[in-house]
């Protein structure tokens, strides 16, 4: 704390003191981490000489607290609590930012999306605390081979992305292979057990087509969708189809129903993309579904028969009758 600027030999000199705004009063407080790092300080600045009393002391060490505790609440929001990669909405966030970096520039980018092959087993068998274990420690391994300018964010329950900026094709399927092998390889011990996993990948880049994140971002998971059907545990690479081009598909993120037996019985599901003709649902499983159904989104009063044209263990693809 500075009571007057002018008679501390320290800050006399100063040219804020000396000239505009004639600093008299300083006072700073220091914003530390839980953890004991200092990352800045709460400066309180005033024209007028001023001393502070216990009580004027406290409450801005209390609004320095406030300050902090705001800070960390904003990176637990960023930050998925469990395996320390960005958030759902911090990740899309900051990839946009990146890939309309790239656009603009001309310089390559490539996105990566993953999913870990047969999760649910894990999960049932030994239980959710070791599947958390399993994907806390995958993306510990992963992270081991990505640059500092290299993004991966959790999008869902054992779906990350990862951006990879200045990379073309070829490079970000050398950092998928990377990837995949370091999962693969990784052996997890429980209670004398070794527990090993496996992910299926998906890459796309940016080109005339894809030239925003969310197309970007549903190219790859088109790709990851087909390593998923073609065997699992490899890197597809998003390839445009007959209708890539004239079809749009929107990704989106919403609750539905699988209705069938005449409307009697009805399976939960999650909408994550659609287009006119096409949608693409994640579900517990599809064992049991019939291959004709209705598709049901309540919010958005959507009801439309289809067929099961594509399907895996937990994600199916639809045709719209």
């Amino acid at each position: 704390m500075v009571t007057n600027a002018t008679q501390d030999s320290r800050f006399a000199g100063n040219p804020y003191v000396i000239t505009n705004p004639g600093v008299r009063f300083y006072a700073g407080f220091p914003l530390q981490t839980r953890n004991g790092h200092n990352v800045g300080t709460l400066c309180l600045v005033d024209v007028e000489p001023r001393v502070f009393d216990a009580d004027q002391l406290e409450i801005m060490s209390d609004l320095a607290h406030m300050v902090m505790d705001e800070l960390h609440l904003r990176m637990c929001a960023e930050k998925d609590a469990l395996t320390d990669a960005l958030s759902r909405r911090a990740f899309k966030d900051a990839a946009a930012r990146l890939v309309a970096l790239a656009v603009r520039h001309v310089q390559p980018l490539s996105m990566i999306s993953f999913d870990f092959d047969f999760f649910k087993h894990i999960n049932d068998t030994f239980g959710h605390a070791t599947g958390d274990r399993v994907l806390r420690e995958a993306v510990d391994v992963c992270a081991g081979y990505l640059r500092t300018s290299d993004l991966i964010g959790r999008l869902g329950g054992e779906e990350f992305s990862v951006v990879l900026p200045n990379t073309n094709q070829a490079g970000a399927v050398d950092t998928a292979e990377k990837l995949r092998l370091a999962i693969a390889t990784n052996a997890i011990g429980v209670e004398g057990k070794t527990i090993k996993s496996t992910a299926s990948f998906g890459v796309a880049s940016l080109n005339s087509i894809a030239a925003d994140m969310e197309t970007l971002l549903d190219h790859a998971d088109q790709a990851l969708y087909r390593a998923k059907s073609e065997g699992r545990n490899r890197v597809a690479v998003w390839q445009p189809g007959a209708n890539d081009s004239r079809v749009a598909r929107r990704r989106v993120l919403k609750a539905g129903q699988i209705v069938f037996n005449g409307r009697s019985s009805s399976v939960d599901c999650t909408v994550r993309w659609l287009s006119e003709e096409h949608a693409g649902l994640a579900i517990s499983t599809s064992v049991g579904l019939p291959k004709l159904f209705y598709l049901v989104i309540a919010a958005d009063g959507f009801d439309r028969p289809c067929r099961m044209v594509a399907q895996t263990a937990r994600q199916i693809e639809v045709a719209f009758c």
